[in-house]
C-alpha cells in the first residue's frame, strides 16, 4: 500500500473503487453535467495535493474522484498517454455553477505552491497550475456515433433539450449554448494569467507545418518545412512537468532535452541527423532537426521481408554504431 493508498484511507473508508478510481460520495445531489474541476499533480506532490482537495471538498460537500494509487497516477501521468484522463488526478463534481466558481478560486489559491502539468482539454487557472476546468458530463452517457464509427460521450444541449457530443480535444472549448465561468479580465485577477504569447515573433513562425506525425501528453512531433530554404524538418515538442518520477527529478522535458544534447555531441557522425535549432514558447521546448527521408522500422521489416541478407547487414551497421557511441563514453 503506497502512501497515497494511505492518505485515501485514512481521510474516509467510505468510498467506493473501481480498477482506476477511488470516488468519494460527499452529497446526494449530482447534476448530469456541469462544470467540472479537474486537478493535476506531480508524483512527488499528489499525497499533499490529495488532503488540500480532500478538506476542501468535504467543506462544500463536494463528491469527485481521485486515482486509487500512485501507479495508476504514473499511468495517467505518462509522457506516452494520449486519452481523455491525461493528468487528470482528480476529477470535482461541483452542485451549482457559483459553488464551481467558488471552488475554483479556493483550490487555485491553496495550492498556488505546486506546478503541475498541463490537461489539455480544460482551461487551466494560472501558469502551471494544477487547477483546470471544463464543462462537461458529470454522468456517463454513450452512444455510437455512425458517422466516424466511434463510441461518443454525451451531452444535453440545455436550449434545444437535445443531446449533443461531450468533446474531449487537446484544446479547451466550450458547448454552443455556454459562456466561459470567468471572464478574460477575472482571469488576470483571480489567475494572473498576463503571459501572451506574440504570434508575430515566435519562433515557431520560421516554419510552415505540414502534420502532427504523433500526438502524447508529453508533446507533439511535427513535420515542417523552413521557410527560409525550403528544408524538411521534424519538430519536437514538450510540455513542462510531464512525468512518472517519483521524485519528480527527470521529466519529458529532461528526456527531450537530453536528446538535444546527444545530437549536438555526434554532430560529426554521420548516423545522426543535424540539430537545427531549438526554442521555447512559453515553457514548451521545441527541438529541431533536419528529416531523413527513409523507411521507419515496420516499414523496413516490410520491404525486407525475402532479403534476409539485406536485414543482417543493417544489424551490422546497428551493432557497429552502438560501439561506436560506446567508444566515445556514452
Amino acid at each position: 500500500m503506497d502512501l497515497l493508498e494511505k492518505e485515501c484511507l485514512k481521510c474516509d473508508k467510505n468510498f467506493q473503487q473501481d480498477d482506476i478510481w477511488n470516488y468519494y460520495h460527499l452529497s446526494d445531489k449530482m447534476p448530469a453535467q456541469g462544470w467540472k474541476i479537474h486537478i493535476s499533480s506531480q508524483i512527488k506532490d499528489a499525497v499533499n495535493i490529495f488532503k488540500i482537495v480532500y478538506k476542501l471538498s468535504q467543506l462544500n460537500n463536494c463528491s469527485f474522484k481521485v486515482v486509487k494509487n500512485l501507479e495508476e497516477l504514473k499511468k495517467i501521468n505518462s509522457p506516452r498517454e494520449m486519452s481523455p484522463t491525461a493528468n487528470k488526478f482528480i476529477t470535482l463534481y461541483p452542485k451549482s455553477e457559483s459553488e464551481a466558481k467558488s471552488m475554483i478560486c479556493n483550490l487555485t489559491n491553496k495550492l498556488s505552491e505546486f506546478k503541475a502539468p498541463k490537461i489539455l482539454s480544460d482551461y487551466q487557472c494560472g501558469m502551471h497550475s494544477p487547477v483546470h476546468y471544463r464543462y462537461g458530463a458529470f454522468l456517463k452517457k454513450q452512444a455510437y456515433n455512425e458517422k466516424n464509427k466511434k463510441v461518443i460521450y454525451l451531452l444535453l444541449d440545455e436550449k434545444r433539450k437535445n443531446y449533443v457530443e461531450d468533446k474531449r480535444q487537446n484544446f479547451p472549448s466550450l458547448p454552443s449554448w455556454k459562456m466561459d465561468l470567468f471572464s478574460e479580465e477575472e482571469k488576470r485577477i483571480y489567475f494572473q494569467t498576463t503571459c501572451e504569447v506574440s504570434s508575430k515573433d515566435s519562433a515557431i513562425n520560421k516554419y510552415k507545418i505540414e502534420k502532427i506525425i504523433k500526438r502524447s501528453n508529453k508533446g507533439n512531433v511535427y513535420r515542417a518545412i523552413r521557410k527560409s530554404d525550403g528544408q524538411k524538418v521534424i519538430i519536437k515538442q514538450s510540455r513542462p512537468f510531464v512525468n512518472y518520477d517519483a521524485e519528480g527529478e527527470w521529466t519529458a522535458l529532461d528526456d527531450i532535452k537530453n536528446e538535444a544534447y546527444m545530437l549536438k555531441k555526434l554532430a560529426d557522425k554521420s548516423y545522426t541527423t543535424n540539430l537545427t535549432d531549438e526554442f521555447y514558447i512559453v515553457d514548451d521546448y521545441f527541438l529541431v532537426q533536419e528529416q531523413v527521408d527513409g523507411l521507419n522500422f515496420e516499414e523496413f521489416i516490410r520491404e525486407t521481408e525475402y532479403s534476409l541478407n539485406i536485414r543482417e547487414k543493417s544489424l551490422d551497421n546497428i551493432v557497429n554504431i552502438v560501439n561506436d557511441i560506446h567508444k566515445l563514453g556514452i
